[in-house]
């Protein structure tokens, strides 16, 4: 017959809690009894002089003890002994004739204080034991908190993969169907009507949106698996040298000041400075005189960079839907596009530990998106 490891396991730790526990349980009652025969011994000293008080610190020291005890009402034992044995000592003096009041007036403080101390300790035992309460259940809610996220992580991890398998797999039958039906229309050209050619093209047209779609959902998924590569990264040269290859054509109407260095993945960064210029050449192109601004501003803990145009703008109050994959809010007959590059945007800037946010005063009143970088103590 076979035992499983785990439970094994199981039985082991158990095992080692009980004896935890009963060490514990052990030691705390040894020094309970030691308390008491402690304050025995301390009793027959005490019953060789009338001056209770000085014994009576030394009672003090007993009640103490209590902090190593652990129990309200163990504290409460040693502290009626303690004065149990305070008065003992006083009615089993020699000297107890001898100018009494002193001794008693003695005997009253060494109580007095012996009841303050006992107070105060037990005072604190209940205050160290709604604390150890409150660090349990934080313990607790950690913990929960701690299978959660890891319940989080592995479902956005098999999500990913999920999407990036269907988006992957995707690709070869779509292609498939573009070729065929370009390949279809070209060889019956001439056979067929108009009304047919339209369908055909419409096919084609939907396929490569696809396809597009596709593309866009790879980099997405991409993007959360790319390990991300820390270093200085030149933003200045970077920009420029995105403008200068990607918008060649744009270049007039684009202004840029000074950007600061940043730390973060040049690659991913790249990628985040295409999308967001190319939206504002975008979103700007139907003015008359369009304009895209880059700035830059940092303090002591923070950069931000923004990217400002002049454009079509949006209302503040669908904000929230900026980033999200596959909302836009502009139509596609408006302008092109997936409604994925803002949510690659978002998820780049949460992988430096930054944020991304977007602002516009409304629509036709252009927008300015805002890039937030922790400073590196480098």
């Amino acid at each position: 017959m076979s035992v499983s490891a785990d439970f094994i396991s199981d039985e082991y730790v158990i095992a080692t809690e009980i004896r935890t526990i009963s060490n514990v349980f052990v030691y705390r009652n040894l020094v309970f009894v030691l308390t008491l025969m402690l304050g025995s011994g301390f009793y027959f000293l005490d019953i060789q002089t009338p001056l209770g008080i000085a014994d009576g610190v030394l009672y003090v020291l007993v009640v103490a003890k209590g902090f190593f005890v652990k129990s309200n009402t163990k504290l409460m034992v040693l502290t009626g002994f303690s004065i149990l044995l305070i008065w003992l000592g006083y009615f089993n003096s020699p000297n107890i004739g001898v100018d009494s009041y002193i001794p008693l007036t003695n005997r009253i403080l060494a109580s007095f204080t012996v009841l303050i101390t006992g107070f105060f300790v037990g005072f604190s035992l209940h205050k160290e034991a709604k604390l150890e309460e409150t660090l349990k259940a934080t313990e607790k809610v950690n913990k929960s908190l701690g299978r959660a996220k890891k319940r989080l992580i592995d479902v956005n991890e098999e999500l990913e993969a999920f999407t990036y398998s269907v988006s992957h797999d995707l690709r070869a039958p779509l292609r498939a169907i573009t070729g065929f039906s370009e390949e279809l229309k070209g060889e019956l050209q001439a056979t067929i009507d108009d009304e047919q050619s339209h369908l055909l093209g419409r096919i084609i047209h939907n396929a490569n949106k696809m396809g597009i779609l596709i593309d866009d959902l790879l980099k997405f998924s991409r993007t959360s698996r790319k390990v991300v590569s820390f270093s200085l990264v030149n933003t200045n040269k970077l920009i420029e040298q995105i403008i200068q290859d990607v918008f060649p054509k744009s270049n007039r109407f684009i202004s840029k000041k000074e950007i600061a260095v940043v730390y973060g993945d040049e690659k991913l960064l790249e990628q985040v400075f295409v999308n967001l210029i190319a939206n504002a050449i975008k979103y700007s192109g139907k003015e008359s005189n369009p304009q895209v601004d880059i700035s830059c501003e940092w303090t002591e803990d923070f950069t931000i960079i923004s990217i400002s145009d002049n454009g079509v703008g949006f209302d503040m109050n669908y904000s929230d839907k900026l980033f999200r994959v596959f909302e836009r809010l502009h139509s596609e007959e408006e302008f092109n596009g997936t409604g994925v590059g803002l949510a690659i945007c978002k998820k780049i800037m949460q992988r430096h530990g930054g944020d991304i946010w977007g602002e516009s005063d409304g629509e036709g009143k252009g927008a300015t998106f805002y890039l937030k970088f922790k400073n590196q103590d480098i």
